[in-house]
């Protein structure tokens, strides 16, 4: 499928990539793709294993074929004609008869905005989510500083090596095996 809507591959020493390209992973156990967006401003050379996908015709957008690639469709496609057992490898006959459902051009659009929106989403969640977590350690510390009556971040002193069953060099164990744990130091 790819083949016939124009993609054109590494081939005629074409091995510099730019923005609106597809970089595409032929190997490994995800064969995922990427697109080259207009933030990327320098020259880039593309070295095998990479594959550079260049979708000239107009029934695809660039980003809506990495989408594609991307999606569970795909890869089990991926999945069906790779070759090999220790380094997994999709051929280029299996990647050209990738067949993609095409949509017009403003659904393509729009599916590649939802996506972008739902990878930020996903990106605050996790940083609100780390964030809350940091605040709550924050919490908990002042707590046990206020309840030890301290006036400084709360320490172990002494029993640190009690706490974490490390035996005390100072203190041999009583039955003159090697102490393992909290039972076994004295």
């Amino acid at each position: 499928m790819l083949a016939r809507l124009g993609w054109a591959g590494t081939t005629s020493g074409r091995y510099f990539v730019r923005p609106g390209e597809v970089i595409f992973r032929p190997r490994g156990d995800r064969n995922t793709a990427v697109l080259v967006d207009d933030r990327f401003r320098e020259p880039a050379l593309v070295i095998v294993p990479l594959l550079i996908l260049r979708p000239t015709s107009h029934l695809i957008l660039s980003d809506f074929l990495a989408w594609t690639i991307n999606q569970p469709p795909a890869q089990r496609h991926f999945d069906r004609v790779a070759r090999g057992t220790n380094m997994r490898m999709v051929p280029k006959p299996g990647i050209e008869n990738l067949t993609i459902d095409l949509p017009e051009l403003g659904v393509q659009r729009r599916i590649v905005a939802v996506d972008e929106l739902a990878r930020r989403e996903r990106t605050l969640v996790l940083r609100a989510a780390e964030q809350r977590r940091e605040i709550a350690t924050r919490l908990l510390g002042e707590l046990a500083t206020a309840a030890s009556g301290t006036a400084g971040p709360p320490s172990v002193h002494g029993d640190f090596r009690y706490i974490f069953g490390m035996p005390d060099p100072k203190r041999a164990p009583r039955s003159g095996r090697t102490a393992h744990g909290p039972a076994d130091i004295n």
